[in-house]
């Protein structure tokens, strides 16, 4: 529906519209407690995890009311973990969309080991999956990079890393973004079957963390030939 739950949520927990988030709000109010929550957490454990994670330092009251924010928006999720702990606790294993199939025994049983193993097989069908379409994206962007100076350098989770000079930026952000929708192609074969336009692919340019898109990278950076290259582009689409 294009809708963004990490400015929803962010909303939410500071009670403001949500044309009014700011990025970095939608980032630590919102995108960090969205996705420790979606794979269950405790307040306690959220709030660790957002020290640990991102050097968040959020009292326990705070996480608390993230935590349950999240699920008084998105009551379904709960019922959805509730579901998964029931299923692992009989089979002790769970699947990916693409088949992917992992076993997880300590979840037949009861005690410390059983929760974690809970918490895995929650995360693992989504969190494999999304791993899958990115290694495949990687692959096809690295090939289409071969006989230019743009490369990818690395991947965190289901991000591709790239360096491309800056008269090349357009033309990458355009392969990184075919890149994702040939790997939903590559992998049909496979069983992946996914809901038309749900996977949604985000590109920025400059340092780690940046929000600029390559465009505003572009826009920012007026001593690079790439301006020229990028204007006139916009002319033509114009």
């Amino acid at each position: 529906s294009g809708r963004d739950p990490y400015i929803e949520m962010a909303a939410l927990a500071l009670d403001k519209p949500a044309a009014g988030i700011t990025p970095r709000e939608r980032q630590i109010m919102g995108k960090v407690p969205t996705l420790a929550s979606l794979y269950r957490i405790s307040p306690r454990g959220l709030q660790e995890y957002a020290w640990r994670e991102f050097q968040i330092d959020w009292d326990f009251k705070t996480a608390e009311h993230l935590w349950q924010t999240f699920y008084r928006a998105w009551p379904e999720i709960k019922a959805w973990h509730d579901r998964e702990e029931r299923i692992l606790h009989l089979r002790g294993w769970t699947w990916s969309a693409l088949g992917r199939k992992r076993r997880l025994p300590d979840a037949l049983h009861d005690g410390k080991s059983r929760h974690e193993a809970i918490n895995s097989g929650i995360n693992m069908p989504i969190q494999s999956l999304a791993w899958d379409i990115a290694l495949a994206a990687t692959t096809i962007a690295s090939n289409m990079f071969a006989r230019s100076d743009t490369f990818v350098v690395g991947t965190v989770h289901d991000a591709i890393l790239a360096e491309a000079p800056e008269t090349d930026l357009l033309w990458a952000e355009g392969v990184l973004r075919w890149s994702f929708d040939a790997a939903l192609v590559r992998l049909r074969p496979l069983g992946l079957r996914l809901v038309p336009g749900l996977l949604k692919v985000k590109t920025t340019a400059g340092p780690w963390s940046s929000t600029l898109s390559p465009a505003e990278y572009l826009r920012q950076n007026r001593s690079s030939a790439a301006v020229d290259d990028f204007e006139r582009l916009l002319d033509s689409l114009v």
